[in-house]
């Protein structure tokens, strides 16, 4: 949710040679339930989608059936906000916020969380405080009651949630950023996936590792499961194209904003997407 740097990360054993390598090239790999299939290694530089228009909804949303709603926050701005946010945190919420070390990351979560509930409270009609979570074995949230599905994540300065009635949802956003893809990339990805990776300008290389690793943490979280972090599974996910089914559940590539990348994941059809622009318009 905040971010690959923030992740432990278990480095695989190193298990692949040669041969293991050109027999993967037609492999299939099994990820929970979810198969990824390799046609072919190479990795394909797919224009990322742009969403055209953030919309400033002001009145409680009404989602039609098969639609997904995402909604973008900027958690530097709105600062006049910050007093009401922090009010309408749970109290393990605020005992989470008073744990971090910086002062800009502190106002940040809190900003995230608090928004959070602002948005969830325009869904389900109740006041921000007075939402109610239960956590997952992973610790993915959901409200206690009521058909209302959503999911959060941020990088930085930048939040999004991702809310739906009645199907599940993942979300996850990364901020673009050299030094963090080069070490994970090296730590983590397969042999042969870094070879593809490492032929690219570094631009591109860097923008299409954080792809596949919002692809992966995105299927995770709508899954309501840890990420599987290991040398096949993000493989697999790396060499995805921007829209993917993986059995039932459908991920999709997109670009909140410069300099950053997201996966939307959720169950079932390719839903209507829908995208909001979080203000502090109604006062949270």
């Amino acid at each position: 949710m905040t971010g690959v740097a923030a992740r432990k990360l278990v480095r695989p054993c190193p298990c692949h040679n040669g041969k293991a390598e050109q027999a993967a090239v037609s492999q299939q790999t099994s990820h929970r339930g979810a198969v990824l299939h390799r046609a072919g290694w190479g990795v394909a530089d797919e224009p990322l989608s742009t969403p055209r228009k953030w919309g400033a909804l002001h009145d409680p949303p009404q989602p039609k059936k098969g639609e997904v709603h995402v909604w973008r926050a900027d958690l530097d701005r709105n600062t006049d906000a910050f007093p009401v946010l922090e009010r309408a945190l749970a109290p393990e919420e605020s005992a989470k916020a008073h744990q971090f070390r910086f002062e800009r990351d502190r106002k940040r979560y809190v900003f995230a969380h608090g928004v959070l509930r602002t948005i969830l409270a325009r869904y389900v009609g109740a006041t921000p405080s007075q939402l109610v979570f239960r956590y997952g074995p992973a610790g993915k949230p959901e409200l206690t009651h009521g058909p209302v599905r959503f999911n959060m994540s941020h990088a930085d300065d930048l939040a999004l949630y991702a809310i739906s009635r009645g199907r599940d949802v993942g979300v996850d956003v990364e901020r673009v950023r050299p030094e963090v893809a080069e070490i994970v990339a090296e730590w983590l990805g397969s042999p042969m996936a870094w070879r593809s990776l490492a032929a690219l300008p570094p631009q591109r290389r860097r923008r299409l590792f954080f792809r596949g690793w919002t692809r992966l943490e995105a299927y995770a979280k709508a899954r309501g499961e840890a990420p599987t972090l290991d040398e096949e599974t993000f493989e697999g996910f790396l060499l995805l194209g921007s829209r993917a089914v993986l059995q039932r559940w459908w991920l999709y590539d997109f670009a909140p904003r410069d300099g950053y990348v997201a996966t939307l994941a959720t169950y079932g059809r390719m839903p209507t997407l829908k995208y909001w622009e979080w203000t502090n318009a109604r006062r949270a």
